[in-house]
């Protein structure tokens, strides 16, 4: 009679596919049903994938199986028969594509492809400044794909900010982000001041600057640090800018974002050279 861990490998028959190369893979899974978790009617979709002990997933842990592309824990439960290891377990969750990517990589249209998973956690909506609600989600990827705080990511249509990283128990990383305006990157004009000429006794015009940025709500890309910093004031912005363009902005520069006039109010550094530009209608 065969042993149960020679007999456990018979059911491991589905075939899979690395989701960013198209390659069949040797392995095989059986695909088994987790749960369903639901928050007020939005949907993710986990199952349990088991291989045969030996049989290995791609480096960053995406597959096609059925038709479907599906991210996949690194950490493997083990299912045992006395001293053998019968086969592996792991959590897989339903996955789209996605874009990571830094501010210069979502003002140029670039970024990495990432297989990700979005699932909706709450709205939140700022009664003194609109009506209109914004999303925050937690966003699942395996571990190891270049997701930083303070980026984005670009996933189901929409930008994201990410504003936390965890490590979630099933062995998947997750980011919590905001969902930003699908309008949210804007051309930005940069007012040059009047060059006083000793000569002719005469202010001559300088050369206006415009560039694309980020615009989102103040509290989107805050970071507390002092608490003699510069309060929020009622319908004040950010704008995200690269650092290509960065030295364009100065304190107290006037600005004009769709067909609106701002006044910068602060200034703050961030990853790569990019910086966070505090602004307020004029």
């Amino acid at each position: 009679m065969p042993r149960l861990e020679k007999v456990a490998g018979l059911f491991e028959r589905t075939p899979m596919w690395c989701a960013y190369t198209g390659r069949k893979l040797k392995a095989r899974c059986q695909i088994t049903a987790w749960d369903t978790p639901r928050r007020d009617g939005m949907t993710t979709i986990r199952r349990t994938f088991t291989l045969r002990p030996g049989d290995t997933l791609p480096k960053r842990n995406a597959v096609i199986v059925g038709g479907q592309t599906w991210i996949v824990s690194k950490i493997p439960n083990i299912d045992t028969w006395g001293v053998h290891n019968s086969r592996a377990g792991y959590v897989a969750q339903y996955a789209e594509p996605g874009l990571v990517a830094r501010t210069e990589e979502v003002l140029s249209g670039g970024g990495l492809p990432v297989y990700m998973s979005r699932v909706w956690v709450k709205d939140v909506k700022d009664i003194m400044t609109t009506s209109e609600t914004q999303g925050q989600y937690y966003v699942y990827y395996t571990h190891g794909e270049p997701v930083e705080e303070g980026e984005f990511i670009d996933i189901c249509g929409r930008l994201h900010i990410v504003r936390n990283l965890v490590s979630g128990t099933a062995g998947l990383m997750i980011a919590e982000v905001n969902e930003l305006e699908r309008d949210c990157v804007v051309d930005v004009l940069v007012q040059s001041e009047g060059v006083y000429d000793p000569v002719t006794e005469t202010y001559e015009n300088g050369d206006d600057a415009l560039f694309k940025a980020v615009m989102m709500t103040w509290k989107d890309d805050y970071a507390h640090e002092l608490a003699s910093r510069a309060p929020e004031h009622t319908g004040d912005k950010r704008l995200r800018i690269a650092a290509a363009d960065a030295g364009r902005v100065a304190q107290d520069a006037r600005l004009v974002v769709d067909g609106a006039e701002y006044v910068v109010v602060e200034i703050d550094r961030r990853k790569h050279g990019a910086v966070s530009v505090s602004i307020r209608r004029v």
